[in-house]
């Protein structure tokens, strides 16, 4: 009785130990699919934020779509402000090269344009040309109160 009882559990221990070693060898397979599958994810991730070919040097290292966006704004800002210091320097090239000459720049700006002859600010630069004259008018406002002040401590 006592040997039967001990084979009995002995085949059960036996078959409890098959069964752990199936759901080992599962869990094993499972595991190395996860992780495959893992791999295969972080290596689409990894091309997708790796710098393309021919990228140009001021959007590398950007991952967000918001970092994107904001770098192009900086880098629009940046052209419309060599566009503005160079409508800037020819009109003073214009009036050192011609001392002699009188010429009115009344109406002319930058984001202006030649329309059956006569000079236009295109829609799309209504509110930019109104902004820009808002910051000049600011600018003269503060710059002749600094003058005056200037003029006032001289001559007291």
């Amino acid at each position: 009785e006592n040997f039967a009882a001990q084979v009995k559990e002995l085949r059960e221990m036996q078959e409890a130990l098959g069964k752990a070693k199936k759901d080992l060898e599962d869990q094993k397979a499972r595991r190395a699919e996860e992780k495959k599958s893992l791999e295969e994810e972080l290596g689409k991730l990894q091309s997708a934020m790796a710098p393309a070919e021919g990228k140009p040097d001021s959007v590398r290292g950007l991952t967000t779509r918001a970092q994107l966006v904001e770098r192009i704004q900086q880098l629009g800002e940046g052209v419309f402000k060599a566009a503005q210091h160079s409508w800037e320097n020819a009109l003073t090239q214009i009036k050192i090269a011609n001392p002699g000459l009188e010429f009115s720049t009344e109406g002319m700006g930058m984001l202006r344009k030649m329309v059956d002859g006569q000079i236009i600010i295109p829609d799309q630069y209504k509110q930019m040309e109104a902004d820009e004259e808002e910051e000049e008018l600011d600018e003269e406002d503060n710059g002749e109160e600094g003058h005056e002040e200037g003029h006032g401590k001289s001559d007291g």
